[in-house]
């Protein structure tokens, strides 16, 4: 379901003699994605399976933050690990928040033994609230993209067809690496060697902060592949996000 509704755009002013119901929601599944694949997250929760490999540790770290797990298993001793022996980081409230750092944490000394794709986790994931509903910032942050795509041409003047500077911004995100979580950032204002991945996106400064705020990592740890109950699992590893 799309975080945003077509009566949401409809209170910001954009009436059916403007836009038809099609065209609102067609802009809203647009416009939602790109929003999504810049951050790399979903904003509603998914079910779906994942697949990682084992390291010899006793901790599994993932891209997207945990919902609910389900059922953990060892593919290749073809048992069920019992929820006793783990403890799911999952949490989204003000007290405790995984959402950053999502991970299984084995327990009683157990460890994920070597193996790829040995493990497979199943569950539902995504940056939600408590509610499961997507974070507020989130959720204005879509609607004024979603709003300001439907009042811009498609294409612009080729003569004014110019990409614009970036406002005043949070510090780009110039180093990532992925297996440690760790992430750097530049200072403030600082010059950057390329433009930013979403210039031209849009020249929104709330919208860009929003997408450099819940960005998640390219990848974490030794996620491999996800199953959304397809009859071929789906390698996201290989894919760009």
């Amino acid at each position: 379901m799309a975080v945003t509704q077509i009566d949401d755009v409809r209170d910001q002013g954009i009436t059916v003699d403007m836009f038809s119901d099609a065209a609102v929601q067609a802009a809203i599944d647009l416009w939602e994605s790109v929003f999504s694949d810049a951050c790399r997250q979903w904003f509603e929760p998914i079910d779906a399976s994942l697949t990682f490999d084992g390291d010899n540790s006793g901790s599994a770290f993932f891209r997207l933050p945990i919902v609910e797990v389900t059922e953990l298993q060892d593919l290749e001793l073809g048992t069920v690990i019992d929820t006793d022996d783990y403890v799911v980081y999952n949490g989204r409230t003000v007290v405790q928040d995984d959402r950053r750092n999502p991970k299984i944490m084995l327990k009683n000394g157990r460890v994920f033994t070597l193996g790829r794709g040995r493990y497979q986790v199943t569950g539902t994931f995504g940056f939600v609230e408590a509610d499961d509903s997507a974070p507020p910032q989130v959720r204005h942050a879509m609607l004024r993209l979603i709003i300001e795509k439907l009042l811009s041409p498609i294409v612009p003047s080729l003569v004014t067809a110019v990409l614009p500077d970036l406002p005043a911004a949070t510090g780009q995100i110039i180093e990532e690496e992925t297996d440690e979580h760790r992430t750097v950032w530049a200072a403030l204002n600082a010059p950057t060697t390329r433009r930013d991945i979403n210039q031209g996106l849009t020249s929104d400064a709330f919208i860009l902060e929003t997408i450099q705020r819940f960005k998640a990592p390219a990848a974490v740890g030794a996620p491999v592949t996800w199953n959304f109950g397809l009859a071929e699992p789906r390698d996201l590893m290989s894919e760009v996000f």
